[in-house]
């Protein structure tokens, strides 16, 4: 029998998916699950294992192809002698459907609109438009050899200048000696760019988004379009947490700032959980969740994903500094199964580490509330609540923030 192998639906959120590698090749045969392909999805890497026996007969979709779920990929078959021509034209007469709409049918029956209020979802994005590039403005150059007397040439040597891009006073723009003192020195010349600008100034390059940078895309606007956030910042004294960070090094535990930060998010959440909510847009109603489950917000090369440490009230400080970075390990090397992403109650995000002074999160709906952390400097360290006001009342944000100068200037309390 011969058939299309179709992209499948590798997580609940997944939309469309870019294949990574092809574990089997145009002629193999497969066995009932046995590894097929392997996909990134909006969240992470996932393999595609069979679900029958078969021989692939004809790769469709290559490496880092990207394509919605429904799409055929492959065409396999029982066996090796049977025709798969028809697959393959239908397969190529569907592609030039997809690049080539057809026009619409103009429709004779009367269409009655309803006028209403418009809503959310009919908003369209507007489009932006990039200025093309110049073709006109002359180009910058540099590296190109100076055209200057031997007298000027040497001038250059004994005071160390650069005579490469001088324009000269002298005859057809020759330099000469009284051009040399324009000439810029030579440890100017180490640290500028030395090679010809070929580009047209305004030129630039686009880049597809991934499947996740689309995910991150659209939630993300989303949140901050139909979310009423408000932020609220509290400023931290960082000097009893760096000793104790310090003390515990001494005793062979290594543990982060952003581990303390964990802790103390943790315990806090437990004592106000109106932080630790959601909301449920559909039915217009507040989500109170039973459990503190923290996503931690981890960068990788792909975008950013969120590893979920489950009742995290419950877990000491080196149980939740393990945990964090077997999570980061697996979110980087793409390998989160679906409910170590999926869920949680509160989400942070600490950008300390890269000399951030403090920033205004964006929440990760449903949830109602992110923690933004920038970095201990000068002995400060500031907290950035951004809530949902449908959810969260400033006077709530303000006491949970409270709560965290109070355990996080007071470091022994998260060791308990």
């Amino acid at each position: 029998m011969k058939r299309f192998l179709k992209f499948v639906k590798l997580s609940p959120t997944m939309v469309e998916g870019e294949i990574v590698e092809w574990k089997v090749q145009e002629g193999q045969p497969y066995k009932n699950g046995d590894v097929l392909f392997s996909a990134q999805t909006d969240k992470s890497i996932v393999e595609f294992n069979a679900i029958d026996d078969g021989i692939i007969r004809k790769i469709l979709k290559g490496p880092h192809s990207v394509c919605r779920v429904g799409d055929p990929i492959a065409i396999a078959t029982d066996e090796v002698s049977e025709d798969i021509t028809a697959l393959i034209d239908e397969f190529e007469k569907g592609q030039q459907s997809v690049q080539t709409p057809s026009a619409p049918i103009e429709s004779k029956e009367k269409v009655t609109v309803q006028e209403s209020m418009p809503t959310a979802t009919m908003m369209a994005e507007p489009e932006f438009h990039f200025a093309p590039p110049l073709e006109n403005l002359a180009q910058v150059q540099g590296g190109t050899d100076s055209f200057a007397t031997p007298f000027a040439k040497h001038l250059a040597d004994e005071q160390g200048r650069d005579l490469r891009g001088v324009k000269g006073s002298g005859y057809q723009g020759m330099v000469t000696a009284k051009d040399v003192e324009k000439a810029p020195s030579l440890q100017y010349a180490k640290i500028r760019s030395k090679t010809p600008l070929e580009a047209k100034p305004g030129s630039y390059t686009t880049i597809p988004l991934t499947p996740m940078r689309k995910a991150i895309a659209k939630r993300l606007q989303q949140s901050k379009q139909f979310i009423p956030h408000f932020y609220v910042t509290h400023v931290v004294e960082t000097a009893k947490l760096m000793e104790t960070r310090q003390q515990l090094k001494d005793f062979g535990i290594e543990c982060t700032v952003n581990d303390f930060i964990l802790r103390a998010t943790a315990l806090a959440l437990r004592e106000h959980p109106e932080v630790n909510s959601g909301f449920d847009a559909k039915n217009q109603a507040i989500v109170r969740f039973l459990t503190v489950d923290i996503s931690v917000a981890v960068s990788i090369p792909e975008g950013l994903i969120t590893p979920i440490v489950r009742v995290a009230d419950y877990k000491s400080l080196e149980e939740l500094s393990k945990e964090v970075k077997f999570l980061a390990k697996k979110a980087k090397e793409g390998t989160l199964k679906p409910e170590e992403y999926q869920g949680g109650s509160f989400t942070l995000s600490n950008l300390g580490m890269y000399g951030i002074e403090s920033f205004m999160p964006i929440i990760n709906p449903p949830q109602a509330a992110i923690l933004g952390v920038g970095g201990a400097i000068k002995g400060e360290m500031r907290l950035t609540l951004a809530a949902d006001h449908r959810v969260v009342d400033g006077a709530d944000a303000a006491k949970f923030l409270s709560t965290m100068k109070k355990l996080l200037e007071n470091p022994a309390l998260l060791i308990l």
